[in-house]
């Protein structure tokens, strides 16, 4: 009473399909090939939406709070790390130093890069 379940079909599922029913796959593939071109067609042109006023003082007053924002943040993020050494430099742990390291130095690179963007971008307009 040995009950197995044996694939008898040993061609696959693409000789399947070339074999018996060649007209189709050929109408297949021709609709998705038609398919895929339309939505690349429709994906690879340009869109041009006209604006009421031409105006980007809206959007600079919004990037502007954003940097001001994670200026500030980094600043945070540089002084909690800062506090890390300072602790690190008293219990003499040498992990939490590179932590506190790291953690000054990343806050920094950000309150690098506000700044960069506020020296770059600002003095253009």
């Amino acid at each position: 009473m040995d009950t197995k379940v044996t694939n008898t079909n040993k061609k696959g599922f693409l000789s399947k399909i070339s074999d018996k029913n060649k007209v189709y796959s050929v109408k297949l593939w021709g609709r998705m090939i038609t398919a895929m071109v339309c939505v690349m067609a429709l994906f690879g042109t340009n869109i041009t939406a006209f604006a009421a006023t031409n105006d980007a003082s809206t959007f600079n007053n919004v990037v502007d709070f954003i940097v001001t924002w994670v200026q500030r943040i980094g600043y945070v993020v540089g002084f909690i790390g800062a506090v890390q050494f300072g602790f690190a430099l008293k219990n003499d742990d040498a992990d939490q130093k590179q932590r506190g390291l790291m953690t000054l130095a990343s806050g920094f690179v950000v309150v690098a890069i506000c700044i960069a963007y506020n020296e770059l971008f600002k003095s253009a307009v």
